[in-house]
């Protein structure tokens, strides 16, 4: 994986210590906000964005919008990050985020669960080779 993947997870994990479980994930949002401005944001060359639109194109129209939780960058390598608040991460959730990167042509994607019951963070990396 990617610097960028490994930043985000380290994040993550970070804010998962400190928070916990049974938060909605626009907590975590915000919590990883606070982490990358506070701690990764001294990374040199490392860039990201919160709640990213991207246009969706169908024959060169404009047809919709998916929102990117963070649009990370780093060293040229771009990287969607997609949070999730619930159980386990499931086969919809990866589709999604294999649908991110059609739309973007980033390099990659993160999944990263934050689950209620205070077991791990899950994460789940999704190449853009596995297109």
């Amino acid at each position: 994986m990617s610097e960028a993947h490994d930043l985000a997870v380290v994040a993550a994990e970070t804010v998962y210590s400190v928070l916990g479980g049974g938060y909605p994930e626009s907590v975590y949002e915000k919590a990883m906000a606070v982490e990358f401005r506070d701690t990764v944001a001294d990374v040199e060359g490392f860039r990201y964005s919160i709640e990213r639109n991207v246009e969706i194109m169908y024959r060169d129209r404009a047809i919709g919008l998916q929102r990117l939780d963070f649009d990370i960058e780093l060293d040229g390598y771009r990287l969607a990050v997609e949070l999730k608040a619930g159980t386990r991460i499931s086969a919809s959730h990866k589709a999604q985020t294999r649908a991110y990167l059609r739309t973007t042509g980033y390099d990659g994607a993160v999944i990263i669960n934050f689950p209620p019951d205070g077991t791990e963070i899950e994460s789940c990396p999704i190449s853009s080779s596995e297109e």
